[in-house]
C-alpha cells in the first residue's frame, strides 16, 4: 500500500500473475477502493509480476512504481506524469528470479533508486539513475536472497542494505566511494527467514533486526557495539500467524508487534524489559473431573538491556486446580536476553462444570507482569471397562475360541445414552455382541462379549494378530461422547507351505519384450507436433500406444523460447494391455502463448512408461518443430 495519487491517503496495488497485470486500486480514506489502472506488464513470452514498490524514479516529484517480473528476470517501471498517467518504461535486466524489492535513494541524487534481490543467481541489483536511464549493479550475498532492508546500520550516514538469505541475514555496507561492500552475515535463530524489519530493539541506539521465520518464534538480530549481530529468539508467535508488523503502540518506547492470526484475527504483542510466554496464556481446554493433565510450559524472558533478578511467581488469586513449579525461577538474576521456565499442572475439580481461570504473577523488583491459565471442566458420565486388555493365545485358523466378556461401567454422575460396542481390525477375526444399551445410568454396567475366530486365508500366514473393542456413547448434560477402548490380541500358529515352482514363461506376443514396448513409445509420440499446432486449444490426446502391457505413462512437453527451455504441457494416465486408451493432456498459459504465434517453435515430447508385469521404465522422446498453421485464403 502507498499514496500513489498524493491525496495523503493509502492506494492498493496488486500483480495480477494471471493476466501479468498490475492494478493499482485508489482509496477514499473511508476504507473503501475503487479500480483506478490497470496496467499490463511486458515482457517474453513468460511473465510474472510478483513485487512492487513505489518511488519517484525520475525526480519529477510523482509516484511511480516498479513491478518485479520472476520468470522474466527483469524489473518494470511505470512512470507516472503530472495528468496521473502512468508510461510503462522498457524490461529491466536484473538477475535471475528477483522475487522482492525495496526502493530509496542510495547515492544522494535526489530520486528513489531500486534494490531487487534475485533468488536464484545468489546476488542483489541496485539499479541507480543515469543519464541514459537504470544503470544495475550486483553485489553477490549468501544463497536464496528474498526480504531486503534498507536503512543506516553502522551509523555513518550512508544507507546499508540486508538481505535475508535462506536461514541467515546479509549486510551490504555503502561504501564511501560509491556502490556496497559484504560486511556481514549472521545466521538466524530460527529457520528460514522470509520478512525482515529494522528496529532498535535494546535501546541502546543501534540498528537491530526483527526476524519471521518458519518457526513459530519470531527472532531478534541484535547488534553489538563492534558492528557484529547476535541472535536470539525473542518471542513464540504460534503456528497459524499470517502477517506482523512492527509499530509503536504505546509511549513506553519499546518496539510492540501488530499480528494477524488466522486463528485469534488481530491481535497486538507489547514490548517490554520482562515478557511471559505464551503471551496467549495456558490452555488446558477440556478436561474430565478428577483428571490431572501433563504439565505446559512458559517462559519469563528478560528482553531489557540490564539484568534483572526474579521476586515472586506465584498465584495472583484462588488456584482453582491449578499447580505451579516454579523453582527454575524464583530467585534467578537473568542477563539481558536471558531466559527461564516453570510448568503449570491441572488437576480438574470434581465439583465444578464449567470454564475456571487463574492469573499467575511474576515479580522482578518494582515490575510486574500476569500470565493467565484457564481449562475447561466437565463432570459428565464417563465409561470403564474392567479390563484394559485380552488376550486370547494361540488358535488355528478355522477354529473358535472360548468367549471372553468384557463389564462396561458409568463411573460418572450422568446417565450415558446410545452405549454401542464395535470391533476395530483390519482382519476378520473377532465378533461382538450384547451392551448395545439405550441408557446406562450411574453406577450401571453391561457386558460386550468377544469371540475370536481366525478365518481360513489361503497363501498368508501371520502369527499375531491385533484388535480393539470401543464401546461410545452420549453423556447427559453435556452432551459430548464418551468412549472407553480394550486392546485385543490372538496368535495364529504359522503353517509352513511347500514351495510352488512355476514354469519360466516364453516372451510372446501377449508378453511383449523390452525391445517392443520402446518402440511401441516411440511410434506414439511422433505425431505430437500435429497434435499441439495451433496452440489455444486445451484438451489434447495422444494414444494409440500399443504396448501390450499395463502401466502407468506420463508426458512432458517442452519449448524452447528465448535461448531455454520452457514446459509447455504434462499429463499422464493408466495405459491398458490394448494400447487403445488416449492420455488427455492440456497445454499450459505459455504454451498457448507460444504455439499460437507466428514462428516456427522447436518442441521436445518426453514419455516415461513404467509397465506393471514387466517391472521396469522405459523412456522415450524426441523433438520436432511446430509451424504456425496457415490461414485460410
Amino acid at each position: 500500500m502507498a499514496d500513489v495519487d498524493g491525496d495523503e491517503v493509502l492506494d492498493l496495488l496488486l500483480t495480477d500473475t494471471t493476466d501479468d497485470r498490475l492494478v493499482v486500486m485508489r482509496g477514499d480514506g473511508q476504507g473503501e477502493f475503487s479500480l483506478s489502472h490497470a496496467l499490463d506488464v511486458p515482457g517474453g513470452p513468460v511473465v510474472t509480476p510478483s513485487d512492487v514498490v513505489v518511488g519517484d524514479f525520475g525526480g519529477s516529484g510523482n509516484a511511480d512504481i516498479a513491478v518485479s517480473d520472476v520468470l522474466g528476470h527483469a524489473v518494470v517501471v511505470f512512470r507516472q506524469d503530472a495528468d496521473g498517467e502512468f508510461e510503462v518504461r522498457p524490461p529491466i535486466p536484473v538477475g535471475q528470479e528477483p522475487h522482492r524489492m525495496a526502493a530509496a535513494d542510495l547515492d544522494g541524487d535526489g530520486d528513489d533508486d531500486i534494490v531487487a534481490s534475485n533468488r536464484m543467481s545468489d546476488t542483489v541489483t541496485v539499479l541507480s539513475q543515469g543519464a541514459s536511464g537504470f544503470e544495475g549493479a550486483a553485489y553477490p550475498v549468501d544463497a536464496y536472497p528474498t526480504a531486503l532492508a534498507i536503512v543506516d546500520i553502522d551509523g555513518d550516514g550512508a544507507l546499508d542494505i540486508a538481505a535475508a538469505t535462506g536461514g541467515y541475514v546479509s549486510v551490504l555496507r555503502g561504501a564511501e566511494s560509491g556502490g556496497f561492500e559484504p560486511w556481514e552475515s549472521t545466521r538466524s535463530y530460527g529457520g528460514w527467514v522470509y520478512e525482515i524489519f529494522p528496529e532498535d530493539l535494546d535501546s541502546d541506539g543501534d540498528v537491530d533486526f526483527i526476524l519471521l521465520t518458519d518457526s513459530p518464534d519470531f527472532t531478534a538480530m541484535l547488534q553489538a557495539g563492534d558492528g557484529s549481530f547476535s541472535s536470539v529468539a525473542a518471542g513464540d508467535l504460534s503456528p497459524g500467524v499470517d502477517a506482523v508488523v512492527p509499530m509503536h503502540l504505546d509511549t513506553d518506547g519499546h518496539v510492540d508487534l501488530l499480528i494477524a492470526d488466522r486463528s485469534d484475527g488481530l491481535r497486538t504483542m507489547l514490548g517490554d524489559v520482562l515478557r511471559i510466554e505464551p503471551y496467549w496464556g495456558v490452555r488446558f481446554w477440556s478436561a474430565w473431573g478428577g483428571w490431572r493433565s501433563q504439565d505446559e510450559m512458559a517462559t519469563i524472558r528478560n528482553t531489557g538491556s540490564d539484568a534483572i533478578t526474579i521476586d515472586t511467581v506465584a498465584f495472583g488469586g484462588p488456584p482453582n486446580g491449578f499447580g505451579l513449579h516454579p523453582v527454575n525461577c524464583i530467585g534467578t538474576t537473568l542477563a539481558p536476553r536471558e531466559a527461564c521456565n516453570f510448568w503449570v499442572s491441572f488437576l480438574a475439580p470434581r465439583d465444578v462444570n464449567d470454564d475456571v481461570g487463574a492469573s499467575i504473577r511474576v515479580a522482578a523488583g518494582a515490575i510486574e507482569r500476569h500470565l493467565g491459565v484457564g481449562a475447561s471442566v466437565q463432570q459428565a458420565g464417563y465409561l470403564r471397562a474392567d479390563v484394559v486388555s485380552v488376550d486370547f493365545g494361540e488358535v488355528a485358523r478355522g477354529e473358535i475360541d472360548s468367549t471372553h466378556g468384557v463389564e462396561v461401567t458409568n463411573g460418572g454422575s450422568t446417565s450415558v445414552r446410545g452405549v454401542a460396542a464395535r470391533i476395530s481390525s483390519h482382519e476378520n477375526a473377532w465378533t461382538v455382541r450384547g451392551c448395545p444399551s439405550p441408557v446406562l445410568d450411574p453406577g450401571e454396567s453391561c457386558t460386550a462379549y468377544i469371540t475370536f475366530a481366525p478365518p481360513m486365508v489361503s497363501g498368508r500366514n501371520r502369527s499375531l494378530i491385533g484388535g480393539s473393542l470401543r464401546l461410545n456413547g452420549v453423556a447427559d448434560g453435556s452432551g459430548g461422547p464418551v468412549y472407553t477402548s480394550v486392546s485385543l490380541s490372538g496368535t495364529v500358529p504359522v503353517v509352513a507351505r511347500r514351495p510352488v515352482l512355476r514354469q519360466p514363461v516364453v516372451p510372446t506376443a501377449q508378453h511383449p519384450t523390452s525391445a517392443s514396448v520402446a518402440a511401441a513409445l516411440r511410434r506414439s509420440v511422433r505425431p505430437i507436433a500435429r497434435i499441439v499446432r495451433g496452440g489455444p486449444r486445451r484438451k489434447l490426446r495422444l494414444g494409440r500406444f500399443g504396448v501390450g502391457t499395463q502401466g502407468v505413462l506420463q508426458l512432458r512437453i517442452r519449448a524452447r523460447v528465448g535461448g531455454r527451455w520452457v514446459r509447455i504441457a504434462k499429463g499422464g494416465g493408466t495405459v491398458g494391455s490394448t494400447g487403445s486408451e488416449r492420455v488427455r493432456f492440456s497445454l499450459n498459459r505459455a504454451g498457448r502463448r507460444v504455439l499460437a504465434g507466428p514462428k516456427p517453435v522447436r518442441i521436445e515430447a518426453r514419455l516415461r512408461f513404467r509397465a506393471v508385469s514387466m517391472n521396469h521404465v522405459f523412456k522415450a522422446s524426441v523433438t520436432r518443430i511446430v509451424r504456425p498453421k496457415r490461414k485460410p485464403r
